[in-house]
């Protein structure tokens, strides 16, 4: 995927959150997005699900600029998957009625059809002892491989993910980068907000490190683990070296 985003910028409360972005990379198959706690990562990855929209700039993908108009951001929205730090599953449905209904509701495939989807889901993530049980019942690690599970039902393309990993301890943790490392390996673009910084380097063929709302690393992802001395070795991101 080719990434061209030029003169973003995101306000709230009078509060500039992102400053005037601008970045330029080609041939990305796996986007890790990281930098402390508070420097607009959510912010840019929500721009890019067109959950949000910027006071100013553009963002265009492999050559196809987001609109940022109602209309058009609705297209957008359906063609992608995104999974949320917080699962977003509805709760009073069972893990499969959870994968089934965004596809029979949203994008009117046949129930059947659907039904066919969520169970090939399921036995290839090792989720089918778990499909009659609410999130409530399921282990955090379980919750946030069904709403992968969900995401991917319907985007065989674009996939963005907010730290898909946090709040997990570390058994669950890996039970995701699993999950995420073979869909890496298939013919899928993965953005995801992160702060595993082992599992980005392991994974991840390009990274940003965004800090204050700005962009002051973006590239192979080794040559920013480089120029910013983050930890690839211990898993968490912790504070750029100055």
């Amino acid at each position: 995927m080719k990434i061209d985003i030029d003169g973003l910028s995101k306000w709230y409360d009078g509060k500039e959150i992102l400053k005037e972005l601008s970045l330029h990379l080609d041939d990305v198959s796996t986007l890790a997005i990281t930098g402390p706690s508070g420097g607009g990562k959510s912010t840019l990855l929500r721009i890019l699900a067109g959950l949000q929209v910027p006071q100013s700039g553009s963002v265009t993908l492999d050559g196809k600029k987001i609109r940022f108009e109602p209309e058009a951001l609705h297209a957008w929205r359906k063609s992608i998957g995104v999974v949320f730090q917080a699962y977003n599953l509805f709760p009073h449905y069972s893990a499969l009625e959870n994968i089934v209904l965004p596809m029979t509701a949203v994008h009117g495939i046949p129930r059947i059809e659907a039904l066919e989807r969520a169970y090939a889901l399921l036995e290839r993530f090792r989720l089918m002892d778990h499909k009659d049980k609410k999130p409530g019942q399921l282990s955090g690690g379980q919750q946030q491989r069904i709403a992968i599970a969900r995401a991917i039902a319907v985007s065989s393309g674009l996939l963005l993910l907010d730290e898909p990993t946090s709040a997990l301890d570390p058994f669950m943790t890996r039970e995701v980068l699993d999950m995420l490392r073979e869909l890496a390996s298939e013919n899928r673009t993965l953005v995801m907000v992160t702060h595993e910084i082992a599992f980005a380097a392991a994974v991840c063929d390009h990274m940003v490190y965004l800090e204050d709302g700005r962009i002051l690393e973006a590239g192979p992802t080794a040559d920013v683990i480089r120029a910013t001395g983050m930890d690839a070795g211990g898993g968490s991101f912790y504070s750029r070296k100055d």
